[in-house]
């Protein structure tokens, strides 16, 4: 048995028709070199670069995610410090 999806297709709103646009990896980058977080790609991976502290992850996401990790135990750690 063969189905139609040609129906569900058509009642599915799509991010383009709900106003959003999509964000490239190249957006991105560019985004947070703007706000001083360096990400590079290199033929293994991203490199991440923040207030001198480095990183590497296999994903331009991944080094977004371990670049904010860093700046937020570097928050905290800070905070501690204050008491």
């Amino acid at each position: 048995m063969k189905l139609d999806r040609e129906v569900e297709k058509a009642e599915r709103v799509t991010q383009r028709r709900r106003g959003y646009s999509i964000t490239t990896t190249d957006n991105l980058l560019e985004e947070l070199q703007a706000v001083g977080l360096t990400i590079q790609e290199q033929s293994d991976g991203y490199y991440w670069q923040v207030d001198g502290k480095t990183g590497q992850a296999t994903t331009a996401v991944g080094a977004v995610a371990q670049a904010i990790f860093y700046l937020r135990m570097a928050a905290l750690d800070k905070a501690g410090e204050w008491e």
